[in-house]
């Protein structure tokens, strides 16, 4: 525990919790395409909407700023299995957007979309501020690092990334892809990251052929499923420094889904490993 200089009100704890950002996918342009009474209206029933999810799981929201959403699980209460609610809430938000878009195009304001970053680590939780203001908050690394994931999701075209810690906490209810090793900007080291697809259902005769929302449309679940299988072979190999080899398997997983931004992506990675252009490590840079 620290202390000292802070008072008594101002004391924070190392507590395991799994932290959530949220942003609006091109916010600015949103602010310049409507009004500003609009966008008041729009931005109150957005984060009525997604606060409504993160508490409905057992989240705490920590701030709302500008169009972010920051949110943890598992402090200040303890929370049991918090790696799978924090998914939950982000699966549900994605549904809720959905629905949220339905009922603001009759005023016909503009389709939002999200992305959102959920990081699990011992950080700093507590009262943090000063005599003016005091907020209950979390400080550490890890939820540098959670922001980071909700930015590099820019990159990758995906919704939902997750680190490994939150992924290996959520595997049992949550059907995820391995999108490889990221370097991101502030790390020394590249990380392990994941995309959340959708939650494991009990497999029915029909069940493969429903339709899930992904990317913010909706495909076919086994489309998703094979797409991700053939992906994760490849970026094995890509990892393991044969970007030739893994080219083909991208292709494969393209050919399965064409939509797939993340098998794109990594084409394109391929081929400037493959020429010498970039490093032939395994590790994707995310440079903003």
């Amino acid at each position: 525990m620290l202390s000292g200089a802070m008072s008594q009100d101002m004391v924070m704890t190392w507590r395991t919790v799994s932290l959530m950002f949220t942003d609006i996918v091109g916010f600015t342009s949103l602010c310049e395409s409507i009004s500003s009474e609009l966008l008041v209206r729009l931005m109150a029933d957005f984060f009525e909407a997604m606060c409504e999810e993160v508490v409905a799981t057992g989240g705490v929201l920590d701030k709302l700023i500008g169009d972010c959403i920051m949110a943890l699980w598992n402090a200040p209460l303890r929370l049991q299995d918090h790696q799978a609610a924090a998914c939950r809430a982000a699966l549900r938000m994605q549904a809720a957007l959905v629905s949220l878009n339905e009922r603001c195009s009759l005023e016909s304001s503009p389709e939002m979309k999200i992305r959102t970053g959920i990081n699990t680590a011992n950080v700093l939780v507590g009262n943090y501020g000063c005599d003016y203001r005091l907020n209950y908050t979390a400080l550490g690394d890890g939820v540098n690092l959670a922001s980071r994931l909700e930015s590099s999701n820019k990159i990758f075209g995906t919704a939902v990334m997750v680190s490994e810690a939150t992924m290996e906490g959520a595997a049992a209810w949550f059907h995820f892809r391995r999108l490889g090793r990221i370097l991101v900007p502030g790390k020394a080291q590249a990380v392990m990251v994941y995309e959340l697809l959708f939650e494991r259902t009990q497999p029915t005769p029909t069940s493969e052929a429903e339709s899930v929302l992904y990317h913010w449309q909706w495909i076919r679940r086994d489309l998703v499923l094979r797409a991700a299988t053939l992906y994760e072979k490849a970026i094995a190999l890509y990892t393991e420094d044969n970007p030739e080899a893994a080219l083909v398997g991208f292709r494969e997983a393209l050919s399965v889904l064409p939509s797939d931004s993340p098998s794109r992506l990594l084409v394109e990675a391929c081929g400037r490993a493959a020429s010498g252009s970039a490093p032939r490590d395994g590790v994707i840079r995310v440079t903003k």
